[in-house]
């Protein structure tokens, strides 16, 4: 039908479906151009994303197309190369490689067997920059997709430091090598199976055992071959066992020392390959792997075997010289007028301690061998011409030690009466002047000992001996006479036993310690103790003693005071020095224990202060002498010996302090000791 047959009805009904049509694809349109731009947008904002990651990065990264041409390049890679990135874009490796440096078709093989397989390559690439600068760089390539194509990815970072490094320890190395290969000295690794554990907690016997069996040389130089007048091949390989064989102890302890001290210097005797003795200066350094394992040692050798058989020589040399001089007085020398050797014989050499001739006649005597200029000025002084006189002084050897020398010398003179050297014949009497000062201190020893003798026979013969007589005189009357005496006269009789075996008692027990000190047979146990713990128990005890007097016992000691002692020695002076203080105290006195808080920068200083009867400078300096008796009877008639003060000087001397005492008649004492002060 055409539109001429229609209606016009029907014409306008399709003209509406037409227009309603057009608005329709007219919406779809406007609505896919909408999401194409939005696409494009995000596009682009993607793009620009990657972009600035891509520039932002400090590594260098380049886009290569399937040719190898770059086609983009990040920041990175312009710092690299020290240019824009444009100046890169288009050009490929060959354009930036240093010339001569890279095997450009290798690398041009890998970029594409990358590209093909997808299998990313590594490898080092010496890159030249604009300034003609070249430098090394390490590269990884990878297959990739940029945009809508496929390319090689590669990252890059330069790597001068790293091989500059590497240069350097190959150089080392190189240098380690030569000096190792090269040198005189013994150089050698001798290495274990498997690293060790070395310390208390293991079997040190069984992993020497090991040791010996599984240790060994790995690398060796050809000075020591030499000096084993070995071949490599029969060196490398051998054991603590091979080099030990003929005496496995001793090599068994060298080793252990090694192990435990990490480092050894040492001589030792070993044998070469052909049973020669052979003698070694030794070096040697243990390995250890990153667990403090060991793993075996490095070694330096010299061989001192023509030293060794040197010194043997010398010593034959000496014995025979030694036999030829044994008539002559010691020694026999010739110096200059200004003070050096000429000649001198190998005893003289001998009793001045210098190895050679040569050596003694670099030494300026007046300045280096006597004690002091002036003392050699006076020997010139009081024997000008040297006529033969017999002169007595001091020298000094060459390690420092004085000598005494008994020195019959003098000048010989030229036609004119000028002196040409001065020579003379030296006796040694060092060990006479020892002698003589030994004798002198056994004297005065001797003397001390026959006043501790004499002291000892004192206290036995009338100290000890009194209480027990009295002891003896009370009870046979009170056995004999027993019914004869009232109840109080018998108590009486009792106390005064008691007093007496109290006083017997006390002086047994300080002779008994005594003793014991004497032959060395008290121990020093030295711990941290607290002294007021200490003077608190010594009050304890000596409470009943002083509650006799109506004395009171006052403990001024910190109660946190510590200090390293051993507490039965403290004890013992506490004990004897407030026991004293009860007995020369008066009826109602005061005794005070305490800390001299002025010492406390030097020590402690323990004090014990009474308010008896004092002492006067005489009997002061009497006391803590074993040879002095000082009789001073206590304020109740109680009877000391003196012994306990001596066993109080002696204890505090044990730990390390000193003992006085500060004393003003009818006024009082204080003693003091000092302490060792704990940080």
């Amino acid at each position: 039908m055409n539109n001429k047959s229609k209606s016009k009805e029907e014409l306008l009904m399709e003209l509406i479906e037409l227009r309603k049509e057009h608005e329709y694809l007219k919406d779809v349109y406007n609505k896919e151009i909408n999401e194409l731009k939005q696409t494009q947008n995000i596009l682009f904002q993607t793009k620009q994303t990657y972009q600035d990651i891509f520039n932002t990065l400090d590594e260098a990264i380049y886009i290569l197309d399937e040719s190898g041409t770059f086609i983009d390049v990040n920041e990175g890679a312009a710092r690299l190369y020290k240019c824009t990135r444009s100046e890169l874009i288009g050009l490929n490796p060959s354009k930036v490689a240093a010339a001569g440096r890279n095997n450009l078709d290798e690398i041009s093989k890998m970029n594409s067997d990358t590209f093909r397989t997808g299998i990313s390559s590594q490898f080092e690439f010496w890159a030249m920059r604009k300034s003609g600068e070249i430098f090394p760089k390490d590269v990884r390539t990878y297959k990739g997709r940029y945009f809508d194509r496929d390319v090689l990815i590669a990252t890059a970072r330069d790597i001068s430091q790293r091989k500059n490094t590497e240069i350097t320890l190959m150089e080392n190395e190189k240098i380690l090598n030569h000096f190792f290969t090269q040198s005189t000295t013994g150089f050698f690794f001798m290495m274990i199976d498997k690293p060790i554990v070395w310390n208390d907690s293991i079997d040190k016997e069984k992993i020497l055992d090991y040791v010996f069996a599984n240790q060994r040389i790995t690398k060796v130089n050809q000075a020591l071959l030499d000096q084993y007048g070995a071949q490599e091949k029969d060196f490398v390989g051998l054991t603590p066992m091979d080099f030990h064989s003929k005496d496995l102890e001793s090599g068994r302890r060298a080793w252990s020392k090694l192990f435990d001290n990490g480092i050894r210097h040492y001589e030792t005797k070993e044998y070469k390959f052909d049973g020669t003795p052979i003698y070694f200066f030794g070096d040697y350094v243990c390995l250890y792997d990153s667990e403090g394992k060991i793993t075996g040692h490095f070694g330096i050798q010299i061989d001192i075997t023509d030293r060794k058989l040197a010194e043997e020589a010398l010593k034959v040399s000496e014995e025979r010289y030694r036999i030829l001089f044994d008539t002559m007085p010691t020694g026999f020398y010739q110096s200059t007028p200004d003070g050096y050797f000429l000649d001198a014989n190998p005893a003289m050499l001998k009793m001045l301690g210098y190895d050679s001739l040569e050596e003694l006649k670099t030494v300026h005597i007046p300045t280096t061998i006597y004690i002091s200029e002036s003392e050699r000025d006076e020997i010139l002084t009081e024997n000008s011409e040297f006529t033969n006189q017999l002169e007595t002084y001091r020298l000094k050897s060459k390690n420092g030690d004085i000598i005494w020398l008994e020195d019959n010398a003098r000048y010989v003179k030229d036609t004119d009466g000028n002196i040409l050297y001065h020579e003379g014949l030296c006796k040694d009497i060092t060990g006479r002047k020892q002698a003589e000062e030994v004798l002198r201190h056994s004297e005065n020893k001797l003397k001390e000992l026959n006043a501790t003798k004499d002291r000892f026979f004192s206290i036995i013969a009338h100290d000890l001996k009194n209480p027990i007589g009295s002891y003896r005189e009370i009870i046979s009357m009170l056995y004999d006479k027993y019914s004869s005496f009232s109840d109080e006269e018998r108590l009486e009789f009792l106390g005064a036993v008691k007093e007496s075996s109290k006083q017997m008692y006390e002086l047994l027990d300080n002779l008994l310690e005594w003793s014991r000190s004497q032959r060395g047979l008290i121990q020093f146990n030295p711990v941290e103790t607290n002294l007021y713990m200490l003077a608190e128990n010594c009050e304890s005890f000596l409470q009943l003693s002083a509650l006799k007097k109506n004395i009171e016992l006052l403990n001024k000691i910190p109660t946190d005071t510590i200090s390293i002692v051993d507490p039965n020695l403290i004890n013992i002076i506490l004990r004897n020095l407030v026991s004293n203080a009860i007995k020369f105290s008066k009826e109602g006195g005061k005794i005070i224990v305490g800390l001299n808080e002025a010492y406390n920068d030097k020590g402690l200083c323990v004090y014990i202060k009474d308010s008896g009867l004092g002492m006067s400078p005489v009997n002061i300096n009497k006391l803590f002498q074993i040879d002095k008796n000082v009789s001073t009877r206590g304020t109740a008639g109680e009877k000391g010996t003196g012994l306990g003060l001596i066993l109080c000087k002696e204890f505090v001397e044990k730990h390390g302090g000193k003992i006085w005492v500060e004393s003003e008649e009818g006024v009082g004492s204080t003693f003091s000791f000092t302490l060792p002060l704990i940080s």
